[in-house]
């Protein structure tokens, strides 16, 4: 192998040397025309002009330095002054005192710009080139490798096995075979077209496992040496996208207020035709239909915000059909053994997967609710058992958003959050619930007893704005994350709301730092959770 790299090394090198030479002549011819044009005038000899315009600067690379540049060694007698004499060269033109009458300075300037292209640019430019060719070479060295080796093997199958002479016994073979014999010549066996199915699932689960593999690397690469650039990016288009949200809330503020204006008109004009109609039949007139029944603007406004039923099943039928991507992801957390590679197409438990083999992490999957299956309701993920759970089945956690206004003008939605260290993400005072408590434990560690027993009793004032499955990275084929998205919105002046600022102002500089932020689509958090906020910001009549 090293003999075969080291073989490829020097024939792509020479072409290289190729290169340089052609770089190097213009340097060389151009340097010895004008070195000769300026010492020699009118030299007709055909030998003593390549010797001064080619040979000579080319040995000057290698530190022959020439003694006619200066006039340092000057002889009158080693030249000819009409260049009749063939073994001397021909004399520059020489003044009265029968030297040199040429600037000499001229001369030295074209040498020291000579010697710098060509003694320091040009060899540091082959050295470069060599060394270019020779790290592609090395780090192709196992495919290049493969590829002789290949070529090598087919070489030697594709001729008979036997040494000269021994080699006219395969040939004496060969002609029995297909003249006396008259067999046809072995043909090669090509690849299969048509796969079984265990074979055909085995192709495309490495297929899937490699694709994920590939485009994990790819991604990294990306984020690291874009990193920087993408953030800025990010930055300006949040920074544009709040401006246009306020814009857009400012605007949205006045077609409330039209609204407002126009149901009063409505319920105005209700009233007076509901007074015609009573004075008419105290007047004795009747009509022979029934007086139609006016409907009051808060029944014409609750009859808008309810869809009717086809609808609502329609919408609630797209939002089911969903493939989770977190549970799929192949590291599972805390452990180092791998899920099962599933692609999005086999996600759903409807869709047959023969080779659907996936291990199992802390117990045994397990058949629960009543003798049926207890299996993930979002598909496949990978991996069986409880994981990192605490039981099998659904996890139930309750995610409270404490919500308020900035200021008095409303001008911007905030929220209640957590920052979580471990994941560098901002997060909810979510996770599991007890079963005689309607708040979760993490917030009565992070505001305390007596924080915890008020907000506590406004449970009753919150609105559930969401209740079901969480893409979770912790899901299992038997364990899964379901959450309960529980908005509770405080008044910003009301004595609860300082007690919780004074918490957050105490937490400044600690891990489990807390902070009211803006419910905006900047803020670093995890999918569901952003989900759950652009939900409570749909409930107070903005945008994420």
């Amino acid at each position: 192998m090293f003999t075969v790299i080291t073989v490829l090394v020097i024939s792509l090198q020479m072409l290289d040397v190729f290169f340089f030479m052609f770089l190097l002549c213009i340097w060389v011819v151009a340097f010895g025309v004008a070195k000769q044009g300026i010492l020699i005038h009118n030299e007709d000899r055909l030998d003593w002009i390549v010797r001064g315009a080619i040979y000579e600067p080319y040995l000057i690379i290698f530190g022959n330095m020439p003694s006619n540049i200066d006039n340092a060694l000057f002889d009158r007698k080693a030249c000819s002054v009409n260049g009749t004499e063939p073994q001397k060269p021909k004399c520059p033109i020489l003044n009265e005192d029968q030297m040199p009458a040429f600037p000499e300075w001229l001369t030295i300037i074209l040498l020291c710009v000579y010697l710098l292209f060509a003694n320091i640019l040009l060899l540091n430019l082959l050295i470069a080139i060599f060394n270019y060719t020779f790290q592609e070479v090395q780090d192709n060295t196992d495919t290049i490798w493969k590829f002789q080796r290949y070529e090598l093997i087919k070489e030697y199958h594709s001729r008979p096995a036997a040494p000269p002479p021994l080699i006219l016994l395969s040939h004496i073979f060969l002609f029995i075979r297909r003249i006396v014999l008259k067999r046809p010549p072995n043909s090669y066996r090509t690849f299969k077209e048509e796969l079984p199915e265990v074979e055909e699932e085995e192709l495309l689960s490495w297929e899937s496992f490699m694709k994920d593999n590939y485009l994990l690397s790819c991604r990294q690469q990306q984020s690291q040496s874009m990193e920087q650039r993408i953030t800025d990016t990010a930055d300006k288009v949040g920074t544009m996208t709040d401006l246009l949200q306020r814009e857009e809330a400012k605007g949205s503020v006045a077609i409330v207020k039209r609204l407002t204006r126009l149901e009063e008109q409505v319920s105005q004009s209700a009233r007076a035709l509901q007074w015609i109609m009573d004075t008419l039949k105290a007047q004795g007139l009747h009509s022979k239909e029934d007086a139609p029944q006016l409907a009051s603007p808060g029944e014409l406004k609750r009859s808008e915000s309810e869809p009717n039923e086809p609808h609502r099943q329609e919408k609630s039928e797209r939002e089911k059909t969903f493939y989770h991507v977190n549970a799929r992801r192949l590291d599972y957390p805390d452990s180092t053994i791998p899920r099962f590679p599933v692609v999005e197409e086999k996600v759903p438990w409807e869709v047959d997967l023969i080779l659907y083999s996936p291990p199992v992490l802390n117990g045994d999957s397990q058949e629960q609710m009543d003798g049926h299956l207890c299996r993930n309701p979002g598909g496949r993920t990978g991996m069986r058992g409880r994981g990192v759970l605490t039981c099998l089945g659904p996890n139930l956690i309750l995610d409270p958003v404490l919500t308020r206004w900035r200021d008095s003008e409303r001008s911007a939605l905030e929220f209640l959050a957590v920052w979580d260290q471990v994941d560098g993400l901002w997060t909810l005072p979510g996770g599991p619930v007890q079963s005689d408590e309607p708040l979760p434990d993490t917030l009565l560690r992070i505001m305390g007893q007596k924080i915890y027993d008020r907000i506590k009793a406004k449970v009753v004032e919150g609105t559930k704005v969401h209740e079901g499955y969480v893409d979770d990275v912790r899901n299992t084929d038997d364990a899964w994350v379901e959450t309960t998205v529980l908005n509770i919105h405080l008044n910003r002046r009301s004595l609860l709301m300082a007690d919780i600022n004074r918490v957050a102002e105490n937490t400044l500089g600690c891990v489990e730092l807390v902070q009211w932020m803006e419910v905006s689509r900047r803020t670093r958090m995890c999918s569901y959770q952003r989900d759950a906020l652009r939900r409570v910001a749909e409930l107070h009549q903005r945008t994420l």
